[in-house]
C-alpha cells in the first residue's frame, strides 16, 4: 500500500499540470479566437494546446489578408475551427499558393486561385 500511495500522488500532480497547460492554451485560443469552439479546434489538433501567440496571431492576418478581396472579406474563424493547423503554419501565403498549384496540376482549367478563396478549406 505504501509504494502506491506515492504513484497515484505523481499521477495526480502530472494530471493537474497536463490540465493547467490544457487550459492556458484554451485561454490564449479563445483570446485569438472569441467566436471559436476552443474544445473542438483543440480535439481536432491537440498541439495547439502548445501556441505560439505571435505565430498564430500573424497566421490570422495573413490568413484574412489571403481570402479577402475587393469585393468581399471572409471570416477566417470558421476555417480555423475545421484547421487549427493553420495556426502554427510558418508560411501561409506559401501553403494557399501550393493549394492553387495542387488545384491547378489536377485540373488546368479550373480557376485555382477564384476556388481557394471560395473554399479556403482548400489550403488546409
Amino acid at each position: 500500500l505504501f509504494i502506491i500511495q506515492p504513484k497515484v500522488y505523481i499521477l495526480r500532480s502530472i494530471a493537474e499540470c497536463v490540465v493547467k497547460i490544457v487550459a492556458e492554451g484554451a485561454r490564449k485560443l479563445a483570446s485569438l479566437l472569441p467566436d471559436a469552439n476552443v474544445p473542438n479546434m483543440l480535439q481536432r489538433e491537440p498541439k495547439i494546446v502548445d501556441l505560439n501567440f505571435v505565430r498564430a496571431s500573424r497566421s490570422i492576418m495573413e490568413l484574412q489578408e489571403v481570402l479577402c478581396d475587393v469585393d468581399k472579406c471572409t471570416d477566417v474563424t470558421p476555417v480555423l475551427e475545421r484547421h487549427p493547423r493553420l495556426l502554427m503554419c510558418e508560411d501561409v501565403r506559401g501553403e494557399v499558393e501550393a493549394a492553387k498549384a495542387r488545384l491547378h496540376e489536377l485540373a488546368p482549367a479550373c480557376d485555382a486561385a477564384k476556388a481557394v478563396n471560395e473554399y479556403p478549406e482548400l489550403s488546409a
